[in-house]
């Protein structure tokens, strides 16, 4: 009899995929052939090669969804991964069919219900998956449904992390209901918790009675550094034992989201830092700011000129202001802005950072900042290869000398092009906001980074350049 966490969701996952996809091609013969809304020049064609190859279809997306790893529900994903995961396997299924109707001509299937079938499944699929994975999965979850009942041994800031992060996210399938202290090097210190199972064995050879009294399914192994390669020992005591072994090194301040195992050969390798786009990513961004930056520059000359009058007429000195930033790599480049500023603003202060109540600022230079037009500028650094549309916001010198030493992992926001605007400033982080959560939002935006991303940073931008919230 199955238990709670044997429930087998990928099955019942893979069940429903197939019966959306049937019943998508069944809709799109209906809609070709029979809604009326389409017209007929050669007849109605046999029900039977439609339906029979229904179902061959509805296997190959089955295929093909598993072996793109579609059907692994331990991952928690949000709504838009999810139909991204279903769109680029949709896209493989779309190929794959195609490729056959048009090389097997025993079978002649019309290519306009081919084609609709692929774009209903597209859209059903993700519906269906939308609910069932991000909706239903959290609610089996949350019920005890594909929850594996788990052990912790171990001890420390990383154990108690583990601990407190598994239990809070039951979608992942865990929940650790014991702690186990095994004498001499794994001790958890947890024996007064009210809410967990805590039991002390006298060795580890002590372990596979433990997985069978408290009926087991997963440990979590979360030791010290210099009990570390005994983890072995763990390992051979449960060997012959149906259970998972998940080892939690303690370097909690080390890895990150963006930590990745591979393979290099056969040797397993964790990328504990990795570079967050590829050549191919590169080459597409490139191309997408040089792009932009050039239709821009054409369609907003009419406002650059005039801005460009009004800074001339309003203030003495230069009409462009240049200030030397950080960017990519920590190189140093020139960023170009209009003159909001009297100059040798800061002759006297030094290196300070704008305030919303500014004398240094000229007339128009109020204005200017406010709606962020002084930026402008900056599209001639991303065609000259110095910035990019979006991106982490670059600082001068001093004062990335300066939170290098107290934000950390502030020094990986050069690890990207600096952008003209950023995750961090359509979130209202512009100005004298915190350094500290600007930097964890730029940090997100370099492991999340996608051109769709891009592009919704971009919408929300010159929405709020039109409803300013925190520019000055």
């Amino acid at each position: 009899m199955l238990r709670k966490g044997q429930i087998p969701f990928s099955g019942i996952l893979m069940l429903v995929d197939a019966a959306v996809v049937f019943a998508s091609f069944l809709i799109s013969f209906w809609i070709r052939f029979y809604s009326g809304l389409l017209p007929l020049h050669k007849g109605v064609p046999l029900f039977k090669p439609y339906l029979v190859g229904s179902l061959v279809v509805a296997l190959l997306w089955i295929l093909v969804f598993w072996l793109l790893g579609l059907y692994e529900t331990r991952l928690r994903l949000t709504k838009d991964e999810e139909v991204y995961r279903v769109g680029k396997g949709a896209f493989v299924c779309v190929v794959a069919v195609m490729a056959f109707s048009f090389f097997y001509r025993e079978v002649v299937w019309s290519r306009l219900v081919l084609i609709m079938a692929s774009a209903i499944s597209f859209l059903l699929v993700s519906a269906e998956r939308v609910v069932l994975v991000v909706v239903f999965r959290r609610w089996m979850a949350k019920h005890g449904y594909g929850i594996k009942r788990s052990a912790l041994i171990g001890s420390g800031k990383t154990a108690k992390h583990i601990l407190e992060y598994v239990n809070q996210h039951p979608e992942y399938g865990y929940r650790i209901d014991c702690l186990l202290s095994i004498e001499g090097f794994a001790e958890s210190g947890w024996r007064g918790s009210k809410s967990l199972l805590c039991e002390r064995l006298s060795s580890v050879a002590g372990l596979s009675g433990a997985i069978d009294k408290h009926r087991l399914a997963a440990l979590f192994i979360v030791l010290p550094h210099e009990l570390q390669p005994r983890v072995i020992e763990i390992v051979n005591s449960t060997e012959h034992r149906p259970v998972e072994l998940k080892f939690v090194p303690d370097m909690i301040d080390v890895i990150s989201s963006s930590t990745k195992v591979s393979q290099l050969g056969e040797m397993p390798v964790i990328g504990l830092r990795e570079l967050p786009l590829t050549d191919w990513d590169i080459i597409i961004k490139s191309a997408f700011d040089f792009t932009l930056a050039m239709l821009g520059i054409i369609l907003i000359s009419p406002l650059l000129l005039a801005i460009a009058i009004l800074v001339k007429v309003t203030s003495r000195g230069p009409l462009i202001y240049s200030q030397e930033r950080v960017g990519f790599d920590g190189r140093i480049f020139k960023m170009y802005k209009f003159r909001s500023m009297m100059v040798d603003a800061e002759k006297e202060t030094g290196p300070v950072w704008a305030k919303v109540v500014d004398d240094r600022r000229t007339p128009i230079g109020a204005v200017l900042r406010r709606y962020s037009l002084d930026e402008l500028p900056q599209l001639l650094n991303v065609l000259k290869g110095d910035m990019s549309l979006v991106g982490p916001r670059p600082e001068r010198p001093f004062f990335v000398e300066k939170f290098k030493l107290q934000v950390p992992g502030y020094a990986s926001r050069h690890r990207m092009k600096s952008g003209i605007t950023g995750w961090a400033q359509v979130h209202g982080l512009r100005g004298a906001t915190s350094i500290e959560k600007r930097t964890t939002f730029d940090i997100y935006y370099i492991q999340n980074w996608s051109l769709l991303l891009d592009m919704k940073i971009l919408i929300r931008t010159v929405l709020q350049v039109i409803i300013p919230d925190n520019a000055y």
